[in-house]
């Protein structure tokens, strides 16, 4: 028995005739085996069969377990609630959240949400309105990808009131290129409030490697141009994708660095604080116990200068269509 890597799992098996049949089945994207013989020539032993019939059916199991990153449906809706604890405050903020997802084909798709932030504490509250959207064209093996976000608040206490608002501007290039995702891709971010307005616009760069539909390794990193300030922030930050089955995936991120005003163009989320983040670490949890409704639960932890926040979440997605 040899062993090949190759494009396609291609395996042969015996017909009555005695003759071999190639067949093939698409499983693995760059993985795969190739049998020149199955081994049935007298005189090897049963235990060697069985070794290879399990290796057989393991590698088959896999290819159908592992097939799908995410169950993803043409049309789907999501709905959220978060909860936010800020180590220098009281009380925790809460967040509601719809989100809608819509996919032209395979890889071109249309994302949008709307989400509802509100923090009462003892000496102010504070109430913000965030619009996202974002897209991706496919012109393979060449992709472009863009986000526009929106939000606007009202800061209030017992001396005085003013309003929040920001904008947020992303534009990326990406290219495949043998497993591997490259992305260079700039940002624009706007805010105008806290007492000053603050502009920054960011350079950033990913590679992600992609051997599997089922896991992924994405490095990146970002430079932040302050205009505000004059300086400049740089930051590191990695995600490790893994899909143990096909009604389940996990991610896990994060960051080293420094980072201000900062918009994530893949979650479409907004850390609009004015104090510089010095870290972060997140963990995704989805699951599909049926193909029409997902559970999604995260967990995000980010750290300032002189505090940290928290975030818990959980989503509830419908695929419509």
């Amino acid at each position: 028995m040899k062993i090949n890597f190759r494009l396609k799992f291609i395996f042969s098996l015996p017909n009555k005739a005695g003759k071999h049949k190639v067949r093939e089945k698409r499983g693995f994207r760059n993985l795969c085996l190739s049998y020149s013989k199955f081994p049935n020539v007298v005189g090897i032993t049963n235990a060697k069969k069985n070794i290879t019939i399990f290796i057989l059916f393991f590698l088959l199991l896999q290819t159908s377990l592992f097939s799908q990153e995410l169950r993803k449906s043409l049309l789907s809706v999501t709905g959220g609630y978060v909860v936010g604890n800020n180590s220098s405050y009281k009380n925790n903020s809460s967040q509601y959240l719809i989100w809608g997802d819509y996919y032209f084909s395979t890889l071109d798709e249309v994302s949008a949400v709307y989400k509802r932030f509100s923090l009462n504490e003892n000496t102010f509250d504070y109430n913000e309105n965030f619009f996202a959207v974002k897209g991706l064209m496919n012109f393979f093996p060449f992709y472009i990808r863009g986000a526009f976000a929106h939000l606007n608040g009202e800061y209030n206490n017992a001396n005085l009131s003013y309003n929040i608002s920001g904008n947020m501007f992303s534009g990326e290039g990406v290219y495949y290129y043998k497993l591997f995702f490259t992305s260079l891709g700039v940002k624009y971010i706007s805010f105008n409030g806290y007492g000053n307005s603050e502009k920054l616009v960011v350079g950033f760069g990913d590679i992600k490697w992609r051997p599997a539909q089922w896991f992924s390794v994405t490095l990146g990193t970002q430079i932040m141009n302050s205009f505000l300030t004059d300086s400049l922030y740089k930051s590191v930050n990695l995600e490790f994708f893994w899909a143990p089955v096909k009604f389940a995936n996990f991610s896990v991120m994060g960051f080293a660095g420094e980072r201000k005003y900062n918009f994530d163009r893949n979650y479409l989320i907004s850390y609009n604080i004015p104090d510089k983040e010095t870290g972060a670490y997140s963990a995704y949890i989805r699951v599909f116990p049926v193909r029409q409704i997902g559970l999604i639960m995260n967990y995000e932890k980010h750290f300032y200068d002189e505090f940290s926040v928290e975030y818990y979440s959980l989503s509830v997605k419908f695929n419509l269509l």
